[in-house]
């Protein structure tokens, strides 16, 4: 969808975001876009998503948000942009230890975890994935689409092998992906949430956010797709899951 400058209301989110053209519940194909909006379901704030096709805002790249005539990039620098103006701290019953260990499942998700998946979904299924990606860039024409595609394999694969997973044997890649949703699930054990049973946390956006963004894009996809084989291994974060999502729709 798109807002005009001048159809935008005061104090209300505009979030720029990749798309999902699949049939699966989540909004983008993005993890850092299922991220952000993971966490504006859960604070309950006001907001628009807006189909954007190529990265773009303050820091070229997607998601930003336009808020009241400005724009911020980065998802954690917005969420702690939100979380100051709106008073929607979620950490703040939270202990240090805690804390700490948020912060270290954020770093492994989104500093490891995600180039894995991107490699997996570039290069080990990007005849499946690559169509879902084409549905996401409908203002290109038709001929130029695969061009589009072709250009954001190497950039992505670029990443990872930039980021180090890419250069790895796929057998150790399909390891260090075991270990980080192997590692996920014992810190999770029996608790509702990751770090507690009273409510989500932060790092419940980050989490939740990449597997809604892996599970959700399409059942098809989701059969091949290596991240919901493993996660599908370990009941407690399919409840986990099944949870999260339950909690999405409640907010609707």
């Amino acid at each position: 969808m798109t807002a005009t400058a001048e159809s935008r209301k005061k104090d209300h989110i505009y979030m720029h975001q990749f798309s999902n053209k699949g049939t699966g519940s989540s909004a983008t194909i993005s993890h850092f876009c299922a991220k952000l909006q993971v966490w504006l379901e859960l604070a309950g704030l006001p907001y628009t998503l807006i189909d954007t096709e190529l990265p773009a805002g303050p820091y070229n790249k997607l998601p930003y948000i336009e808020l009241n005539g400005e724009q911020y990039g980065d998802t954690a620098i917005i969420i702690d942009m939100l979380s100051t103006k709106y008073d929607k701290d979620f950490d703040s019953g939270l202990s240090n230890e805690q804390k700490a260990l948020g912060n270290a499942v954020k770093r492994m998700f989104e500093e490891h975890t995600f180039f894995l998946c991107v490699n997996d979904r570039w290069f080990n299924n990007l005849d499946l994935f690559g169509g879902h990606f084409i549905g996401t860039v409908q203002s290109y024409p038709v001929f130029m689409r695969p061009l589009v595609k072709l250009i954001a394999k190497r950039r992505l694969l670029g990443a990872t092998y930039t980021q180090g997973v890419g250069r790895l044997p796929e057998e150790e890649r399909k390891k260090r992906l075991h270990e980080d949703i192997s590692a996920l699930s014992t810190i999770l054990g029996e608790k509702k949430y990751i770090l507690s049973d009273d409510k989500p946390t932060t790092v419940d956006a980050t989490v939740f956010g990449f597997m809604w963004c892996e599970l959700g894009v399409d059942p098809e996809y989701e059969k091949v797709c290596a991240f919901c084989q493993e996660c599908k291994k370990y009941d407690n974060l399919m409840s986990y899951y099944e949870r999260m999502l339950k909690l999405m729709h409640s907010s609707k």
